[in-house]
């Protein structure tokens, strides 16, 4: 291994190298870990820093090479910018000296000067005066010498010893920033920075005596106040009283020099602070072994400044030995061309006497591999040779100890691991002390102990006890429990951190065995004692008590020490046992029972007297006798029969005396005729009541239901439950059971089940009915042939209308007579059943034709168009019927009532008290309109809608006066569709409450933006049309309340309008919400006037401020016509009303000219203009159209 150094970064990076080289080498050396481990952190921050002076170094030379690239590069523009000049001035003199130099005959070389010249506008020499000199050749070097003062990228001048400069060359100004004449106005000493303005007077104090000045260095002001550094050199011409200088821009050099030198400080810092003696010594041959660096350790180490040291050699301030011997190691490391290593070689210290030091000695080489430096590092390792002696005799000490100890000594880590055991720690666990090294101390503890150990060796490691100690339990190798008691201490390393556990075994088995043995034979008696129910008292022969467990204490509520010495008496018991009176503390009498045994007490005779509680057990047989009276007057009062017979005979053991009342029959008639009781089960149930004795020997218990034939001829349903009943052997020797009367309650379960089959208010069998027989008609259907059935689905036309007329118990009453004319059209094999509501369904059964299902629709509509006569009122009725015939694809009962329901409205769409037949057109247009559904739901998350805008025309103006917002769906795949495709979808779902507030919400934000965008004449109103699901919505207002707030447009802005039919829906709820709405000043209009509910009672009563003339009417307005009267009283009414009127559907001149006529206010069309795009829209209002 050799280190090689630059030559020319050897100055500056020696320090660096040096500290960098000699911690590495350091931390290699495994033999000196901790002394590595101590320099560890130096060498990383060293590294860190190492790298950023590197980078630095680096940064700086790329600015000076930068730099000189910049002088290389502004010389060649000056350069180049003097040639350009020369050249211009040459192309311009051309002309001009043509025909002085023809006119020249000489054959010298002619210098001429023009003066006055001029040029044309296209730079050709016009006119000159020239003057011919001839040119020897000291005026051309004059002329050289000239341009080179000019084009000199360094600082040329002339100064005078006044103190003023008298000629600069252009650099200057480039350098300072100032001009030539701003540069010799001043005295050159106030460019000068003032620290080294008196250097600068002493320099041209030596100048003035005829010495010249060799790069003389000092800071010149720039224009910007900040200041260069300057290297001058100068040579005075005295006789002429002037100074001749040149001088370089230095700035950089400078602050490279300043940063070098920081970094130098600070790698000689770090060398000094680390402690280890580090010094360098020269390599190369003329000085070898000269000292050049001797850090601070070195000093306090040998005693020798360094200043003392530097310069010199080790002969200078060691003994001839030891000098010779580091000189001789010095050439032996050349030699090597790798480091050095002296693990101990003696040295005498000024300050400290002999030392040992341990050094490492590395060769440096440059790039030619010739020796440079010679890099020392020693350490001072005297007192480590002591302490490892001290150590090492104390460790021999402790082996003794620790091998030969009569008690198991164990070495583990911190987390238990063992590391070192001695003799006798093997020998007590059966392991050898290999096997042992590879277990751990949980591995040796008995599993149960480990919970009671594992506290204490956490305080332990935390510091918050010294030690501890335990008994506890170890398993050998043979797996036998060994007892031990342990002692457990923790040594720390240097900086307080648990490095190793020592534990101290010592068997106790014996001891503890014997110990156990006892405490359980004690533990066992003990717990007899204490833990029997009976109490045990002992007595003397005086009749004192001497003794008395837990349980005579709780018989006599006395603790042993207020019983212990009292009076009992000499027990005497006559026979085994005998039952005494104990008065309890709480006064309560306790019957005992009580036993008596001679036992020595105290080396004496006593007696021993055991006392059972049995008190209990006298109140449980009084108990006992008492509830069998009670149950016996249960049995007599219970409505259930109860009753048990013999296992083997099945003879009548028992019957309560309710079996009299529930069998018609006497209880002794019974008992008396062992047969009558089995004769009275009904013959249909005889062998069931067979079976379910079988199971009570098989399984021990039954439940059944069965009925039973009284003499009466009456059946009554009773529901047993019965049981066997064995002996200790486990043979059955009875049956026991108790029957139930469960008559009324079959009674009604049957009623349940018919209600669930049938409709309570027509008696008509219900939809679970319908369902479970069309089930069954499919799979007769699939095995026979040409026969039919079919399903008609009856749908009640305005029944709501009688209902919200004449009241629900009418409708009801309507229901049921629809019910009895619906029977008598059918015969007997067909099924009808109410499906709900106002719809009733028939499945007609075994038809031989399609014709079948025709006749008898038309017979349901000839019945039912008849008037019923209901409470007085004479009502009428009409139904629509879906029909559907039986197919092969049909698979479930629900596919064929969807059929006919859609047959149904189909009915109802052609026109009502019809039918129709199903088809597959239908179910694809049921399909296609599902579909269409889905798609709209979706449309509305998506935001696939979109406004149309319709003008609105003031016909006494002719002028816009506002639009109508109609929605359009941009559908993505289909298109532009129209409102009348999705609008009643979205009606009958519910999707157009949702629908119809976006539809407000974008029209005021729409009309709010043109507001803002045009500058209106006249306001613009905003219609938009309300549903009637939207009026039904208690939050209409609140949401209309929040829609105007974020748009910000006047209420009186919105116009909402409204159908005939919805108000007519509900009055009172319109009439709130229009009141509401009004408040708000928001108008509201009434549109399709005409065509709805006949509301002309109801008009004047409604807020309403417009009315909307039909387009059915408008567009077949004629001169005279019906229509155009119809027009006519409408506009009427309004007026009279004080409403206004706006006719829509306006497309032709005649149309607008008749409503003109007839004072209608406003009108909307395809005349003005067809619903439009925001965008035209916008447009149109811009171009302020009118249509006078």
């Amino acid at each position: 291994m050799s280190y090689h150094l630059a030559t020319e970064s050897l100055n500056l990076s020696l320090g660096g190298l040096v500290l960098f080289i000699l911690i590495s080498w350091i931390i290699k050396l495994k033999k000196y870990s901790s002394l590595a481990q101590s320099l560890a952190y130096s060498k990383t921050q060293l590294e860190e820093n190492l790298l950023e002076a590197q980078i630095k170094i680096k940064s700086l030379e790329e600015e000076l090479q930068a730099a000189r690239e910049e002088n290389k590069l502004l010389e060649t523009k000056l350069k180049i910018r003097q040639h350009l000049l020369e050249f211009q001035k040459d192309n311009l003199k051309q002309n001009g000296l043509k025909k002085l130099r023809e006119s020249s005959q000489a054959a010298k070389t002619c210098q001429v000067i023009l003066k006055n010249y001029s040029q044309d506008e296209q730079g050709n020499c016009t006119n000159c005066i020239g003057v011919k000199t001839d040119v020897t050749e000291p005026k051309q070097a004059e002329i050289q010498r000239e341009r080179f003062f000019t084009l000199s990228l360094d600082l040329l001048c002339i100064a005078g010893f006044d103190g003023y400069f008298k000629c600069l060359n252009p650099a200057w100004e480039t350098t300072l920033g100032y001009s030539t004449e701003e540069l010799i106005s001043q005295p050159f000493i106030e460019l000068i920075h003032p620290d080294e303005r008196e250097a600068a007077l002493t320099e041209i104090e030596r100048l003035g005596r005829g010495q010249l000045t060799y790069h003389f260095e000092n800071r010149y002001r720039t224009r910007e106040g900040t200041y260069r550094w300057l290297t001058l050199t100068a040579v005075p011409y005295v006789e002429e009283g002037l100074i001749y200088a040149v001088a370089h821009d230095i700035t950089k050099r400078k602050q490279t020099e300043a940063e070098i030198q920081q970094t130098r400080n600070f790698l000689q810092t770090m060398i000094d602070h680390l402690p280890l003696a580090v010094f360098v010594k020269d390599g190369k041959p003329e000085t070898f072994s000269q000292i050049i660096l001797w850090n601070k350790t070195c000093e306090k180490i040998f005693g020798i400044s360094a200043t003392e040291a530097i310069g010199s050699t080790t002969f200078e301030h060691f003994s001839d030995s030891q000098a010779e011997f580091f000189y001789q190691k010095d050439r032996e490391t050349f030699a090597r061309r790798m480091p050095l290593e002296i693990p101990e070689e003696e040295a005498d210290s000024y300050s400290l006497g002999k030392r040992l030091l341990h050094t490492v000695k590395i060769p440096l080489y440059d790039e030619q591999d010739q020796p440079q430096y010679l890099l020392c590092i020693s350490e001072d390792i005297t007192e480590r040779k002591r302490a490892e002696e001290a150590l090492k005799k104390s460790e021999e000490q402790f082996r003794l100890v620790f091998q030969h100890s009569p008690i198991g000594i164990a070495i583990a880590t911190p987390e238990g691991k063992l590391v070192r055991v001695n003799e006798a720690f093997s020998q007590m666990m059966g392991f050898t002390e290999a096997e042992l090294l590879k277990r751990t101390c949980g591995d040796l503890t008995y599993p149960d102990d480990l919970k009671n150990e594992i506290p204490l060796h956490q305080k332990l490691l935390a510091g918050e006890i010294a030690y501890y100690r335990l008994e506890k339990r170890y398993l050998t190798k043979k797996g036998q429990v060994l007892y031990g008691m342990l002692h457990v201490g923790l040594i720390r390393d240097e900086q307080d951190k648990p490095l190793n556990l020592v534990g101290q075994v010592v068997d106790i088995s014996e001891k503890t065995q014997a110990e156990i043995a006892l405490r359980e034979s004690e533990d066992r008696l003990s717990r007899i004692i204490t833990t029997i129910s009976d109490g045990l008292i002992v007595v003397n022969n005086q009749g004192n008590i001497k003794f008395i467990n837990p349980a005579g204490e709780k018989l006599f509520g006395r603790s042993q020490e207020e019983l212990l010495e009292q009076h009992f008496g000499v027990p005497f018991v006559d026979g085994k046992t005998t039952e005494i009176f104990i008065r309890h503390a709480n006064q309560q009498l306790i019957v005992a029972e009580m036993r008596v045994g001679l036992i020595i007490w105290e080396q004496q005779k006593a007696h021993l007297i055991s006392l059972r509680d049995i008190t209990e057990r006298k109140q449980i047989e009084k108990a006992l006798s008492e509830s069998e009276q009670r149950l016996e007057s249960i049995l007599n009062s219970i409505e259930d029969v109860v009753w048990s017979t013999s296992a083997t005979t099945l003879n009548l053991i028992y019957l309560n005396p309710a079996t009299e009342r529930v069998y018609g029959c006497s209880i002794e008639q019974l008992l008396a005729e062992g047969n009558l009781w089995f004769n009275l089960v009904h013959p249909d149930d005889q062998a069931l009541i067979d079976a379910h004795f079988k199971a009570l020997e098989d399984t021990g218990h039954s439940e059944y239901e069965y009925r039973i034939v009284r003499p009466d001829g009456t059946v009554r349903w009773l529901y047993s439950r019965s049981r066997t009943i064995y002996d200790p052997t486990g043979k059955p020797i009875r049956f026991e059971g108790i029957d139930s009367d469960i008559t009324e309650r079959k009674s009604f379960t049957e009623q349940l089940q018919y209600n669930a089959y049938h409709d309570p208010l027509t008696s008509l069998p219900n939809r679970i009915f319908l369902l479970e027989k069309l089930e069954e008609a499919l799979k007769k259907n699939q095995n026979r042939e040409n026969i039919f059935f079919a399903v008609l689905f009856l749908d009640l036309d305005d029944f709501k209308v009688v209902n919200d007329s004449l009241g629900h118990i009418v409708g009801d009453q309507l229901l049921i007579a629809i019910a009895q004319r619906l029977k008598t059209s059918l015969s007997v094999p067909h099924t009808l059943a109410r499906f709900g509501g106002d719809e009733f369904t028939i499945l007609l059964e075994e038809i031989q034709s399609t014709d079948e299902p025709l006749k008898a629709a038309q017979k349901i509509h000839n019945d039912l168009t008849q008037p019923y006569d209901l409470n007085g009122q004479q009502v009428f009725i009409s139904t629509s019927i879906g029909i559907a015939l039986s197919d092969p694809s049909y698979i479930h009962p629900q596919e064929i009532l969807r059929d006919a329901d859609t047959a149904m409205y189909q009915a109802k769409r052609w026109g009502k008290g019809g039918y129709a037949v199903f088809d597959q057109q239908m179910h694809l247009r049921a399909v296609k309109r599902l579909h269409l559904e889905i798609e709209l739901r979706q449309a509305i998350e998506l935001k696939e809608f979109l406004l149309y805008y319709q003008p609105i025309v003031s016909l006494s103006t002719g002028y816009l006066t506002g639009f109508e917002a109609l929605i359009r769906w941009q559908h993505p795949k289909k298109g532009l569709i129209s409102p009348v495709e999705f609008i009643p979808i979205a009606e009958e779902t519910g999707l157009i409450v949702p629908m119809g507030k976006w539809i407000t919400q974008q029209a005021c934000r729409q009309l709010k933006l043109w507001q803002e965008q045009y500058n209106l004449k006249n306001p613009l109103q905003i219609s938009v049309n309300l549903s009637s699901k939207q009026l039904r919505n208690s939050h209409l207002i609140e949401e209309i309340d929040e829609i105007l707030a974020q748009t910000g447009i006047d209420p009186s802005s919105l116009k909402l309008e409204i159908t005939e039919s919805m108000l007519m829906e509900n009055v009172d709820i319109a009439m709130n919400i229009l009141i509401e709405l009004r408040k708000r000043n928001i108008e509201l209009c009434l549109d399709d006037f005409g065509t709805g509910y006949s509301s002309l009672s109801y008009l004047h009563r409604f807020p309403v401020t417009t009315v909307k003339i039909d387009r059915s009417f408008v567009m077949q307005m004629q001169p005279g016509n019906s229509n155009a009267e119809i027009v006519h009283a409408i506009i009427t009414l309004a007026h009279s009303l004080e409403m206004t009127v706006t006719a829509e559907g306006v497309e032709t001149q005649l149309q607008l000219q008749q409503l003109q006529w007839l004072e209608c206010e406003q009108a909307q069309g395809y005349f003005f203009s067809k619903p439009l795009p925001p965008k035209e829209a916008g447009t149109l209002i811009q171009a302020f159209p009118c249509w006078k």
